[in-house]
């Protein structure tokens, strides 16, 4: 907000002070109103219980071995961040993954930096899984051309291969991480015990002997522990603190929310005049009815209000340094180095090449929603210019380095920041050298993926 003061004040300096209804006239509602519209709709589905429920029984299906259950939970949180979004489905699933990271008695770091991770690399999915791909989706020039099912058509293989190497990069080099031996604990108390027994075997003594037979009994007991299936001692617990607490709810909720998510995709082929922020509103309206919650406030509090600000002013500061004609000369030195390319499929190659790198190793520095917001408008000037680029490839190479350059550090998504500061709160401090060992080489890995995807099937083959 303060930046967006500061952008407005130069503007009335070199040219005039614009009114608060101009100030207001550059928010955009419709990305605005997505979001808030989604918030609550999420916000209600959570208080039935069903994404801790669904976290209980991916330990369940994992018969309690750690990387099953870690490779699950990835799973499950990149395809809930496609369909909602990534911050807020960390938001649930997070705590969870604590809470079973505690039970497991396995450290909980590596596991919750990699949901990070996989909320970003699913969220890059579709127009609303990430806020970057709300800003583009959302763009009057881009949305005429891209909706949202030509959205996740086209990135839903770049993401789904990213995925998978990611898959492969975790068990290379994190499944001793991401694993415990059963009983490891009392497998240990068992030898400490054995080698005082030793000990005890030279004495003759009254009172030895006592503690000798004790001693002897309490380790057949552990021992005898060590023949049962430590999963099964700690899952009815389990199923019995996370439990779904409304299923009526539960189920008008999925289906209004299935229904949302149908219009998001279908409405722009069945003429539907209707953007995707009155979809995501009518839906929020439709939970709030079938809740049967009539406390306002309440409902509201579910309302990330401190998110909804920072767009706002996001967009206004990025009207304001337009204004400035700063991203007027950021595109004129785009255009510059991407003329300097022969003509034909070698300027899409390198205009592909700098939005996806460029765009990632800047967005692993900084946070990918401004530097998206900064970059539409330089997108929707190439598009215009002469030199013969299509809009689309534009657009996914742009999606593919903003949100998998996000990956890079713990500032580069809203993501990261989320589940850094939901570990915190368990008393659980990720540091910043700790996400980086992990995240950037998956950053690398997933920019060298989506290289490969875009040059094969939007350069050479032109699908688009």
């Amino acid at each position: 907000m303060l930046c967006a003061l500061l952008a407005i004040a130069f503007v009335s300096i070199i040219h005039e002070r614009p009114t608060f209804s101009k100030v207001v006239s550059l928010i955009d509602f419709e990305t605005v109103g997505l979001l808030f519209g989604m918030m609550i709709m999420v916000g209600i589905l959570s208080t039935t219980g069903l994404f801790e429920w669904l976290a209980v029984k991916a330990y369940k299906f994992s018969k309690g071995n750690v990387w099953s259950l870690s490779v699950i939970l990835c799973l499950v949180t990149a395809i809930v961040s496609a369909l909602l979004d990534n911050v807020t489905t960390l938001l649930l699933i997070a705590p969870v993954s604590l809470t079973l990271c505690k039970v497991l008695d396995v450290p909980p770091k590596t596991l919750i930096i990699f949901e990070a991770l996989f909320s970003n690399i699913g969220g890059a999915m579709t127009i609303i899984g990430d806020p970057p791909n709300i800003i583009i989706g959302n763009n009057a020039y881009i949305k005429e051309y891209v909706n949202f099912a030509n959205f996740s058509l086209h990135m839903m293989p770049g993401v789904v291969v990213a995925m998978l190497v990611t898959f492969v990069y975790m068990w290379k080099f994190y499944r001793h991480e991401l694993s415990r031996e059963p009983h490891a604990g009392t497998k240990m108390d068992i030898q400490i015990m054995k080698n005082t027994l030793h000990r005890f075997n030279d004495s003759h003594e009254p009172e030895t002997e006592t503690l000798r037979e004790a001693l002897q009994r309490h380790i057949e007991e552990l021992e005898d522990k060590l023949l049962t299936d430590p999963h099964l001692d700690t899952l009815p617990e389990l199923e019995e603190k996370y439990v779904i607490t409304d299923y009526p709810l539960m189920i008008n909720s999925m289906i209004i929310l299935s229904i949302v998510m149908l219009l998001f995709f279908v409405h722009s082929f069945i003429g539907i005049e209707m953007g995707l922020a009155w979809i995501a509103v009518i839906g929020a309206i439709l939970h709030i009815l079938v809740s049967g919650n009539h406390n306002l406030e309440e409902i509201l509090e579910r309302v990330e209000f401190g998110t909804l600000l920072f767009f706002a002013a996001l967009f206004i500061l990025m009207e304001n340094i337009s204004e400035l004609g700063l991203i007027e000369a950021l595109a004129n030195t785009m255009i510059d180095a991407i003329s300097s390319v022969p003509d034909g499929n070698g300027r899409l190659v390198a205009a592909t090449l700098i939005l996806i790198w460029v765009s990632g190793l800047a967005s692993a520095f900084m946070d990918n929603i401004p530097y998206t917001a900064t970059l539409v408008p330089v997108l929707v000037r190439l598009a215009e210019s002469d030199l013969g680029l299509p809009l689309a490839p534009l657009v996914w190479a742009l999606v593919f380095g903003a949100c998998f350059g996000g990956n890079g550090t713990i500032i580069g998504a809203s993501a990261n920041v989320v589940a850094v500061s939901v570990c915190e709160q368990f008393g659980v401090p990720i540091s910043f050298l700790e996400f980086f060992k992990i995240g950037f080489p998956v950053t690398l890995i997933s920019l060298a993926v989506s290289t490969v995807y875009m040059l094969i099937f939007h350069v050479a083959i032109p699908w688009y």
